[in-house]
């Protein structure tokens, strides 16, 4: 199985220091990181920013962009791990070999 964390942090200043202790702290294959403090996104907005911090070391900072693209975005990234993962096992670098961003 895959595991997908989520981290709603204040402050963009080592937010992705603090997604990785936890990925690690959590057993997690990759968190969804978001700064809770930066203006104008996260909670009571429509727009959002976030961070995937995968357990291969790769991050990938999405947004701004509306919660419902962003969301989009989140899952075509996810996707490939969670393919691969019903191969037989969490296999990021398998994954990642296949996987074409969108652009």
């Amino acid at each position: 199985p895959l595991l997908v964390g989520f981290a709603a942090e204040p402050g963009a200043d080592g937010l992705v220091v603090r997604a990785r202790k936890k990925l690690h702290e959590k057993a997690c294959d990759v968190i969804v990181a978001n700064d809770v403090s930066a203006a104008g996104l996260g909670f009571g907005s429509d727009r959002n920013a976030v961070t995937l911090v995968f357990r291969d070391g790769r991050e990938i900072p999405l947004g701004p962009e509306d919660k419902t693209t962003l969301a989009r975005a989140i899952w075509r990234e996810l996707l490939p791990l969670f393919a691969a993962a019903s191969e037989g096992g969490t296999n990021v670098a398998r994954a990642r070999g296949r996987h074409l961003r969108a652009t």
